[in-house]
């Protein structure tokens, strides 16, 4: 996650797709071991960044995490994007515990 190619058909682009219309639920996180320090994210919306999604925070730590609660129209997609305050060639690395994107409909 973290770098979306929007106007793709292709699955791995790590955008999410309301199949109805209705409030959703997100939970997204990004971890770097490069040394990178993240300091915000926001989710996007249809390519542009969502309004009132920002999380900032000044942990120092390579790991940020977003909590959103989002309505979407049947159709519309949903990114992750957290930033690293501006650096360059930051690696978000797999990991089951500090990198997940995780959505949940609730009406």
């Amino acid at each position: 996650t973290g770098v979306q190619t929007c106007g793709s058909s292709d699955l791995s682009n790590g955008l999410f797709t309301a199949p109805v219309t209705g409030v959703y639920i997100f939970n997204a996180a990004a971890f770097s071991g490069s040394g990178n320090i993240f300091g915000q994210s926001w989710f996007t919306l249809n390519c542009g960044r969502c309004t009132a999604t920002d999380w900032v925070i000044n942990s120092g730590y390579a790991f940020i995490q977003n909590f959103q609660q989002i309505r979407l129209a049947a159709g519309n997609t949903v990114g992750f994007h957290p930033y690293a305050s501006g650096q360059n060639n930051v690696s978000i690395y797999e990991n089951n515990n500090h990198t997940y994107f995780k959505v949940s409909l609730i009406g």
